[in-house]
């Protein structure tokens, strides 16, 4: 099961919240779970749009009844792990 962003929080950041690097921002819990979710839905979507995109179908095979079904890689790569930062 996929942690929330909530859990992912209290292992992370200390209960009294988050100060940025630089020491000139604190966020909150409530503050850092809401930019959380946001983030993952922004990357979520483009790999939804990447993937519509980019699925590519597999060739027909002999003894398929009529039909071709889409490469699985195709949609598991169409949106790198590495566009998330």
């Amino acid at each position: 099961m996929i942690p929330t962003a909530d859990e992912i929080l209290k292992n992370s950041i200390p209960v009294n919240g988050y100060r940025s690097d630089t020491g000139d921002a604190d966020y909150s819990r409530d503050e850092c779970i809401k930019a959380i979710i946001k983030h993952t839905k922004l990357h979520v979507e483009a790999a939804l749009k990447a993937a519509s995109e980019k699925a590519e179908a597999e060739p027909y095979s002999e003894g398929a009844v009529g039909q071709c079904g889409i490469d699985a890689d195709s949609i598991l790569n169409a949106y790198p792990l590495t566009n998330i930062k």
